[in-house]
């Protein structure tokens, strides 16, 4: 019987946010994931599920970086682990130079959410690329490529955009 490795998959896949709703105004949990499969394949998920022995919980605190932090803890807020976690929703189609407009809407934030130290740059890289569990560019594309809001008009309306839907996340938190 595979009922138990499906249930263990779909959860780890919930977990890393493969689910997105539709409407993200009207977010779901995990059961409301298992009952709707559970309908669409005629049968019930709820044993299963409820026994914690087989779910399979995605482990946040990876450590995959050169100094041994994830994402969250190079955040600079009271719930960094709730703003990572709305931070990686929100921005989940990204890449290359908008991680970057990411990464320098936090630092610009008023206070700043994170700190980008010139020596820890590739860390960060990795703990980002990690956290969000897919392709976020190449390291170069990030921090290498030509970035220069004070003199480039696009760049700032750009990073200005940035700003608003990271101020919009901390209003839901």
């Amino acid at each position: 019987d595979k009922t138990e490795v499906f249930v263990s998959v779909i959860a780890d896949m919930f977990e890393k946010n493969f689910f997105i709703p539709i409407d993200r105004s009207i977010p779901f949990s995990k059961t409301e994931l298992f009952i709707g499969l559970g309908k669409l394949l005629n049968t019930n998920f709820q044993n299963i599920t409820s026994n914690p022995e087989i779910t399979i919980q995605r482990k946040e605190q990876t450590t995959s970086s050169a100094n041994g932090k994830v994402f969250p803890d190079y955040l600079l807020h009271e719930n960094r682990m709730k703003l990572a976690t709305e931070i990686r929703t929100e921005f989940s189609t990204e890449k290359s130079k908008s991680i970057r407009y990411l990464l320098e809407a936090l630092a610009q934030y008023q206070p700043p959410l994170i700190t980008i130290i010139e020596g820890e740059k590739n860390a960060l890289y990795n703990a980002v690329k990690e956290y969000f569990n897919r392709d976020i560019g190449s390291y170069n594309s990030i921090f290498q490529c030509n970035f220069n809001p004070d003199k480039d008009d696009v760049e700032k309306q750009n990073l200005e955009k940035f700003k608003v839907r990271i101020n919009h996340l901390l209003e839901k938190l």
